[in-house]
């Protein structure tokens, strides 16, 4: 929704030019390994992709179709190749110990795009230099195609029907994760508190730094985002740790509960109280807190 409207916004501006290209983009559906096997997961009408073969369905590598019919009594989903050809496969019996890239399933949607248009990749094609998230710019439509203008300034003319012009979507609204490594003279952040595990000391961190100068940000409730900030840092949990077998002794190190922190190694050649002393002056200073961080800078508030 963002996309769109920032889009219009150009073209009322007169940034965007021309009449405009219209496409039929996919959109990759985000689905864990287990999702997959769930028949309520797939609808009529999107589209499916076995990237590698699954022996367990039958169906080889580089298989792509749209789904005809989701047969709930038989457990079966019907699709239809590129080729013609009708296939079927039960999604529970896909196998457990799969590849994450096995199967992809994608929504549909229409887009438009304009001369001026920033767009972002959804896929790779590593030959062309046009890799996931990467930012591009639309620099020309006509009769032979679109040409972008890569994040490396490389000129790429894609025919009309090109791949590729279906694995793209605007990039004026980003997610911390598609923004990682991407940098802007100035942009708008966007955090609520009552998205728990999406605030956390490292998006935050991410987000905020995305921008060179300005960053502004839009938030529900300051009290309630920073309160949420200081105690979610966003760290991975192991399983020993979720156990109560493993805790976190200080930041970067692990120690086993009921045991005693590790003697650290003084170099040799000294009495005790040189090396005491040593170990003293080596000691790491405590790592600063997220407020202490946020404090010292002068640009932002918290």
């Amino acid at each position: 929704m963002i996309n769109t409207v920032v889009q219009q916004g150009l073209r009322d501006e007169g940034v965007l030019k021309g009449p405009g290209l219209n496409l039929t983009v996919l959109e990759r559906l985000p689905l864990t390994l287990e999702q997959e096997r769930i028949l309520q997961t797939y609808k009529p009408g999107q589209r499916i992709e076995f990237a590698r073969r699954s022996p367990t369905a039958g169906i080889k590598a580089g298989t792509w179709g749209t789904i005809t019919e989701v047969d709930q009594e038989k457990a079966r989903v019907t699709f239809r190749t590129d080729s013609g050809e009708a296939r079927r496969f039960f999604p529970q019996a896909l196998a457990l110990n799969r590849t994450r890239e096995t199967l992809r399933l994608y929504e549909a949607k229409s887009l438009t795009v304009y001369r001026g248009d920033q767009i972002r990749w959804t896929t790779n094609d590593k030959e062309r230099g046009l890799l996931n998230a990467d930012i591009a710019s639309i620099t020309g439509i006509g009769s032979q195609g679109v040409l972008v203008e890569t994040a490396t300034r490389q000129q790429v003319l894609l025919p009309l029907n090109d791949p590729m012009l279906r694995r793209l979507d605007l990039a004026y609204a980003l997610n911390a994760h598609m923004a990682q490594g991407l940098t802007s003279e100035k942009g708008i952040v966007v955090m609520d508190s009552r998205e728990r595990y999406l605030s956390n000391q490292r998006l935050f961190l991410v987000t905020i730094t995305r921008t060179r100068d300005d960053p502004l940000l839009f938030v529900d409730s300051v009290e309630k985002l920073s309160r949420r900030l200081m105690v979610n840092t966003g760290d991975k949990t192991s399983s020993l740790e979720v156990l109560g077998k493993l805790a976190t002794d200080a930041p970067g190190s692990l120690q086993a509960i009921g045991q005693p922190p590790p003697t650290p190694l003084a170099p040799p050649g000294r009495n005790q109280a040189d090396r005491t002393a040593l170990l003293a002056r080596q000691a790491p200073s405590p790592a600063p807190g997220l407020e202490g961080r946020l404090k010292r800078d002068p640009n932002i508030e918290i």
